[in-house]
């Protein structure tokens, strides 16, 4: 989770330029899951997948685990 905090936070630092010179700002959606002893990757992705989709649906630019939301900016 602090990992992907990380990145969403380092990501929300980050302007570009546009051809016109203008400021864009970046956001990102993550989705994160961790990975159960017994679970095959396949599963554990689909879950990971799941969280992203909720972050979306939940108004983007946020990290979501499967378990929780853990940041919005």
């Amino acid at each position: 989770i602090k990992l992907a905090e990380k990145i969403h936070q380092k990501i929300s630092e980050l302007f570009i330029l546009s051809e016109d010179g203008e400021p864009i700002s970046l956001t990102v959606s993550i989705g994160i899951a961790h990975r159960k002893s017994h679970e095959d990757m396949k599963t554990t992705l689909l879950r990971a997948d799941q969280a992203l989709y909720q972050a979306k649906l939940q108004g983007k630019n946020q990290t979501v685990s499967d378990k929780k939301k853990v940041n919005m900016c």
